[in-house]
């Protein structure tokens, strides 16, 4: 039986989550859960990503998960889809974004140290990063 792809749920979560953002904060801990665990399976593919690099850093082992979506997002999602990811992505703009916000909310660490937090905006910024010029 055929089932949709990781890349193919993922791009999904993103457009459920742009259409009711209040109500539809389970998709960003899905989408967060993606990128967390993506690659991680016995042939480990988060080890074929080379030495990229976000922002100037490096994309380490646990965000490489993140990387290895965007790409198969990007080579799976329309003109339009891709439009509607980079939307939510935008508003991603900085570790106290609202995402982010509901995200912490939902995980129940609302008295986080920053930790998490500056991990949650840098898988963000490894995914949209690994979107590349995608049209």
């Amino acid at each position: 039986m055929p089932i949709a792809s990781v890349a193919a749920c993922v791009l999904l979560k993103f457009v459920a989550y742009n259409d009711r953002p209040a109500e539809r904060v389970r998709d960003l801990i899905d989408i967060v859960h993606c990128f967390e665990l993506y690659g991680d399976e016995p042939d480990a593919r988060r080890y074929e990503i080379g030495e990229q690099e976000v922002d100037g850093t490096p994309v380490s082992y646990d965000e490489a998960g993140a990387h290895l979506l965007g790409q198969e997002v990007a080579a799976l999602a329309r003109r339009d889809s891709l439009t509607v990811v980079r939307a939510v992505l935008a508003s991603v703009d900085d570790e106290y974004a609202r995402p982010i916000q509901q995200i912490l909310a939902e995980e129940r660490r609302l008295f986080d140290d920053g930790t998490r937090r500056r991990a949650l905006r840098r898988l963000f910024r490894v995914f949209s990063a690994s979107l590349g010029d995608a049209a």
